[in-house]
């Protein structure tokens, strides 16, 4: 049974995913408790980073997010290709 090719670009695309999507929550959480005025207690150092440099983050994570999609959309065929040539030496 023949295994299709791993595109390295799709596993970091994951990554890339996760970390944007955690990040978005953060950065949700944070908002969410500077409206609440029930919102007491410290600040986590997180949502503290985030409350300086968050949208600077997620605007470079969004860019990250589409070059890996654009990378791995764009070398699927050489990937594949790739690993027909190895399979026929």
């Amino acid at each position: 049974m023949s295994r299709r090719p791993i595109n390295p670009f799709f596993p970091l695309l994951v990554v890339v995913s996760v970390v944007f999507v955690v990040t978005a929550c953060a950065f949700g959480v944070m908002a969410l408790r500077a409206i609440s005025p029930a919102a007491t207690g410290g600040h986590h150092p997180l949502l503290a980073f985030l409350d300086r440099h968050g949208v600077l983050l997620l605007m470079v994570e969004v860019a990250v997010l589409a070059a890996m999609a654009i990378l791995a959309m764009s070398t699927d065929r050489y990937w594949t290709e790739r690993a027909g040539r190895h399979r026929r030496k």
